[in-house]
């Protein structure tokens, strides 16, 4: 018998997320796909483990010089 890959496993209702998981956009993605309001992560394989960023992904330099310029922008207007 081969082994199953796992998968991620969203469930719609009230609970708790793992906002660090790997896989958690996906899961944000299908959420809004089905139009679902809130969704957990308690039934899925996935659960405790957590997807540690890189520094350079944890570089916020470019997204408040976005956020300067375009308030900027929006107060010389």
């Amino acid at each position: 018998m081969g082994s199953k890959t796992p998968h991620r496993n969203p469930v719609r209702r009230m609970g708790d997320r793992n906002v660090l998981c790997h896989d958690y956009n996906s899961c944000l993605d299908l959420a809004a796909g089905k139009k679902w309001r809130t969704f957990c992560c308690d039934y899925c394989v996935f659960q405790s483990q957590y997807y540690i960023p890189a520094p350079h992904e944890l570089d916020i330099q470019p997204y408040l010089a976005l956020i300067a310029t375009v308030l900027g922008e929006n107060r010389a207007a």
